[in-house]
């Protein structure tokens, strides 16, 4: 599994939207942190959380054209 985007040009919205959900997580201040244990943890959190947002959207969306 690669770690790059599949749309290199949406990197930064990307790491943007990731931010945005660890500030509204209260998980910022560990994404930022030195200790690889609490990113890991961390990151999972955010990046599940940035998952069921995108989801979602997408069902919104599909909801939406019909």
């Amino acid at each position: 599994m690669t770690k790059r985007p599949l749309v290199p040009e949406k990197e930064g919205e990307l790491d943007k939207f990731k931010m945005e959900v660890a500030h509204e997580l209260n998980l910022a201040r560990d994404l930022d942190s030195d200790s690889i244990g609490k990113r890991i943890g961390t990151a999972g959190n955010v990046g599940g959380e940035m998952v069921r947002r995108m989801i979602e959207n997408g069902e919104k969306k599909l909801i939406d054209k019909k």
